[in-house]
């Protein structure tokens, strides 16, 4: 007998002004703030991160972390 699960799914987020962004991590695999970061430029969209998490993320010395200013597409 074969269960069927449905995946988990983001809460959504308010609307957030301003918190897209670009991250790049140093190490593959690094997990902060919830999201395992590869070795390559990720972008997320406005409101896939608070603005406490963006802070902890740019405070991490294996991030670098580039804030847009829209959507990030």
């Amino acid at each position: 007998m074969t269960t069927a699960t449905t995946p988990r799914r983001r809460a959504a987020a308010p609307a957030a002004s301003g918190t897209a962004c670009r991250i790049e991590s140093a190490r593959p695999g690094l997990y902060c703030c919830g999201v395992s970061h590869p070795a390559r430029v990720m972008r997320y969209p406005d409101g896939f991160f608070s603005a406490a998490q963006l802070a902890t993320l740019a405070a991490h010395p294996e991030l670098r972390v580039e804030r847009l200013g829209g959507e990030g597409r």
